[in-house]
């Protein structure tokens, strides 16, 4: 909320002592005296990969850029559902380090099945025009009506305290891989 650019980094196959692979994504905040201070954020899980995709848009309204992070191979409730992690500005500005194992408190949202790569894609803009950003996620190795890794596009709409149900884009042929690369644009 100061103004000045910052920049993120993923390293999606980092890994800490305990989690091989679990990902890193490091903000550098930019500064106007140059003394960029720079925090990490792990991911929660051994495999996880955090950072495969990264995102920026306002999602609470508050005219300042969250970072959407996502981490394609995340557990969810014991399986690989994918996650997408909202980091609010005001966690990211701080001058802590971020460990997704330890603060249960951040916003995620979720594939709906396993192994579908849910969070390999994100794009970010405010679809339905109230101010608040939405997320479009991809999932492309979802498959669904018997259609190994079709494809799907998550649209999340943004209510201003928390995400619809998805609005779930699925592609039309076997190995299609619909999801692998989204964009937003006038």
């Amino acid at each position: 909320g100061d103004g000045i650019e910052d920049l993120a980094f993923s390293a999606p196959l980092a890994s800490m002592t305990d989690r091989k692979w679990n990902g890193e994504v490091k903000v550098l905040l930019g500064s106007k005296d140059r003394k960029a201070n720079t925090i990490s954020i792990f991911g929660e899980a051994g495999g996880d990969q955090l950072g495969r995709a990264l995102a920026v848009g306002d999602f609470n309204g508050d005219k300042v850029d969250d970072l959407a992070i996502g981490a394609h191979n995340a557990y969810n409730k014991g399986e690989r559902l994918g996650k997408v992690y909202i980091i609010d500005s005001k966690v990211i500005s701080g001058s802590q380090n971020l460990d997704l194992a330890l603060d249960k408190t951040i916003s995620t949202v979720h594939g709906l099945e396993e192994n579908e790569a849910f969070g390999l894609e994100i794009a970010v803009d405010d679809l339905d025009l109230n101010g608040k950003d939405d997320l479009v996620v991809g999932a492309p190795l979802a498959g669904f009506s018997g259609q190994n890794q079709s494809g799907a596009a998550y649209l999340f709409l943004n209510f201003g305290n928390s995400f619809g149900v998805p609005r779930v884009f699925l592609g039309n042929q076997e190995k299609e891989r619909f999801g692998s690369a989204i964009t937003t644009g006038q």
